[in-house]
């Protein structure tokens, strides 16, 4: 791309009225909007001290799969969450059953 091109491309950049920056890349929530703030909020409550946050992000890659409160859509968001849980639980079965935990059976 050429300097004058993207020069062009950079001031054509309008801010969309739904909050977020059009760009090349993914949608992101311009940094002063309620909806930007409200991402931030869900990520520091959700991740506490470990939460990813340098250069700007917001990443919680604790586990698979990995979130990014920045880039993913409310939607992805609440399904990673959900599938994460899902894991949780298991996992805590599976350990009640190896370990000799409680079981229906008693």
């Amino acid at each position: 791309m050429k300097a004058s091109a993207s020069k062009e491309w950079f001031e054509s950049r309008a801010p969309a009225e739904d909050g977020l920056e059009i760009s090349a890349g993914p949608l992101v929530p311009k940094t002063g909007s309620g909806e930007a703030t409200l991402r931030r909020l869900l990520a520091f409550c959700y991740c506490g001290s470990q939460l990813y946050a340098d250069d700007g992000e917001l990443q919680d890659n604790r586990m698979r799969p990995w979130i990014d409160f920045k880039r993913d859509t409310p939607e992805e968001i609440e399904r990673k969450m959900e599938e994460r849980g899902h894991k949780i639980l298991m996992s805590h079965q599976n350990d009640k059953l190896t370990h000799g935990g409680p079981t229906n059976d008693q």
